[in-house]
């Protein structure tokens, strides 16, 4: 006869992955526009998704399977009651961070991560606690769901409790005493996910249904449990990629530019939060920027700019020290993020340029103030630095952005000779907040980011206004671009919406508004920025010069493992090693139609796949082994 105290487990176990496959039904039919699922086409996602389900549960639970098959004695008792607490605990604390998961994909695209508890321990910084409310408010439906969640966790805790307390045979003590081990082992195996090679990660979940639907077959649990530790970043070498030119390799020696610039302007680069190129209301959407729609016309406008980052803390290092987001952790909250590092401000510096990062959060906020300390920027300025920061704060993030970005063009004046001065804003981020006094100014209907992109607009706007009247204005270069995209306002917009972002650079005297850009992305900025400058001393960065015509036009995101190489023709999914899918993006924009075969048989392959692989082999050589530095490359 089976033992008591195995059924329950297997109960208890059995109910878990019920609630997660309900839990994967409720996150598939809240983000089906962002993951583009259908069903019932789609249901093989739930069966891919149990592989991931049951590890995670016997992941998390193996302290409970010990307890319960401890050899029945005194031990017993408080073995079933840890065995309850525990239990009931740590499934409660997974089902909460589930209905968290569910309203966070959104803004993020990728299931919870460890990191994100950064947010709630202050360590990238402490607007949770201003914005709590505003997420109670906003999401109570999540938060009831999340209080029957837990009701219901009690009660099967408290049910797993009252089996197990049901006193044992002692003829059965031999019988757990060698079932212990077994057990054991069992759950390591169910953990590691199968025989296979390497132990089951997120990696597998993009292998088996692509990045795009890789979060529907995750869960909450299992990601947190996988990315609680830092990532180590793995040595890769392809045979392809064995001899690389300095220039492969990142070392960007007195780069050409036809438009080229005194060597000492000013620079001003402008990072617009949540900013995809679709909100502007040159693309068509129904939100309303007529400022960046002028200032597009006026200077030199990069339609499909790919954004290497899908965050703020990985967006800023993108724009600011040419550092994609190509692996799991952000760069900021990385085991590397002590490393030497080139970023613009090491750049200028040597030629006397002055250095400022402006943003209107608190300092410590995502980890900026330590960022911009390593890569060289002599000044922080936060909202603590601000004037008037009691009656112009947000009351979430910081200070508003009608406010802060003329105040930032005022100080820019206090600094003698060339600077540098780059800036985060704030309020495109959700809640999508504007002031009360400009509301009746923003109405656009639909998604709340329309009415939030056409205030910062008009934030833009003010800025200007601002700078044209500084003695520093004409003598200044203008970079304006997103850390990373925003969310869908428009639903089964192309696939490629999801990175495309803005890239514009513009000078008061119009030395750039004839030309035309096309492909770029976010690392190239530094590049391109020194060009301009023309810069002679060696440098490092894995972007692109813009100026140079003859660069190879090559874009690269990064998510759980996969990388998206792209191109002005083709997207392509690859680890790397393997090339997965190719989509010609323009003709097949929700990349239906794979054509793989096809560009592997195209003169232009070799030399496709030589790039992507050489891009990914200097960055982990760079980041692993702290040559991310002209100076480090040559030793």
């Amino acid at each position: 006869m089976p033992s008591p105290v195995l059924v329950s487990l297997l109960r208890a176990y059995t109910m878990l992955i019920l609630v997660y496959t309900l839990c994967r039904a409720i996150f598939l039919w809240y983000n089906q526009n962002l993951l583009g699922t259908t069903f019932p086409a789609d249901s093989i996602l739930f069966l891919h998704g149990l592989r991931f389900d049951v590890a995670a549960i016997s992941a998390i639970n193996l302290p409970v399977t010990i307890a319960c098959l401890m050899n029945p004695s005194r031990l017993t008792r408080r073995a079933m009651k840890f065995a309850k607490i525990y239990f009931t605990a740590i499934n409660s604390f997974v089902l909460l961070c589930f209905w968290v998961d569910v309203v966070y994909f959104p803004f993020i695209q990728k299931r919870l991560q460890f990191d994100a508890f950064l947010f709630v321990t202050g360590g990238k910084g402490t607007e949770f606690w201003n914005l709590l409310p505003v997420f109670l408010l906003e999401y109570w439906w999540a938060w009831i769901g999340a209080a029957i969640s837990l009701w219901a966790m009690f009660v099967l805790g408290k049910t797993l409790g009252d089996q197990l307390s049901v006193e044992q045979p002692k003829r059965q003590s031999r019988y757990f005493r060698l079932l212990l081990i077994p057990a054991i082992l069992m759950h390591l195996f169910i953990m590691r996910g199968g025989w296979q090679l390497r132990p089951l990660s997120i990696l597998h979940a993009t292998e088996s249904v692509g990045p795009e639907k890789a979060p529907a077959v995750l869960n909450t649990a299992f990601s947190l449990w996988r990315t609680m530790q830092k990532q180590v970043l793995q040595p890769v070498q392809f045979p392809e990629s064995a001899q690389m030119s300095p220039l492969e390799s990142g070392i960007h020696m007195a780069p050409l530019c036809q438009n080229a610039l005194d060597t000492q302007t000013n620079v001003v680069v402008i990072m617009v939060e949540s900013l995809s190129s679709n909100l502007l209301g040159r693309e068509g959407m129904m939100t309303s920027t007529p400022f960046l729609d002028s200032l597009v016309s006026e200077g030199w406008y990069f339609p499909n700019t790919i954004a290497n980052a899908k965050e703020s803390v990985q967006g800023v290092p993108a724009v600011l020290a040419s550092i994609p987001a190509w692996m799991d952790d952000p760069y900021i909250f990385s085991r590397y993020s002590t490393n030497h590092i080139t970023s613009l401000a090491t750049v200028l510096r040597p030629l006397g340029y002055r250095t400022m990062f402006f943003h209107g959060a608190m300092k410590g906020t995502m980890g900026f103030d330590l960022f911009c300390r390593s890569a060289g920027f002599d000044r922080y300025l936060a909202k603590e630095d601000y004037p008037f920061a009691d009656r112009d704060f947000d009351g979430g993030w910081g200070i508003w952005d009608h406010c802060y970005l003329p105040y930032m063009a005022r100080e820019c004046s206090n600094v003698k000779g060339p600077f540098l001065a780059a800036v985060l804003t704030l309020n495109t981020h959700h809640p999508f907040r504007i002031p009360k006094s400009m509301e009746h100014q923003f109405s656009s209907p639909g998604h709340p980011i329309l009415k939030s992109v056409a205030y910062a607009d008009e934030s833009l706007r003010q800025f200007f206004v601002e700078a044209r009247k500084q003695p520093w204005y004409q003598n200044t270069l203008f970079v304006l671009t997103a850390d990373h995209p925003g969310p869908d306002a428009v639903p089964f917009r192309p696939k490629i919406e999801k990175v495309r972002i803005p890239l514009l650079f513009f000078h008061p005297s119009g030395k750039y508004r004839d030309l035309k850009g096309q492909f770029a992305s976010q690392i190239d900025v530094l590049p391109t920025v020194a060009a301009m400058l023309q810069i002679k001393s060696p440098f490092f960065s894995l972007g692109q010069n813009l100026c140079d015509t003859t660069a190879s036009q090559l874009a690269m995101t990064y998510q759980s493992g996969m990388f998206q190489a792209f191109t002005p023709q083709w997207r392509i999914l690859t680890d790397g090693a393997v090339f997965y899918s190719g989509h010609q993006w323009q003709s097949d924009p929700l990349y239906t139609r794979s054509r793989m075969s096809g560009l592997q048989q195209e003169p232009q392959w070799p030399t496709i796949k030589r790039r992507i692989q050489t891009k990914i082999q200097a960055f982990h050589y760079a980041v692993l082994y702290d040559k991310m530095t002209a100076e480090a490359y040559e030793k």
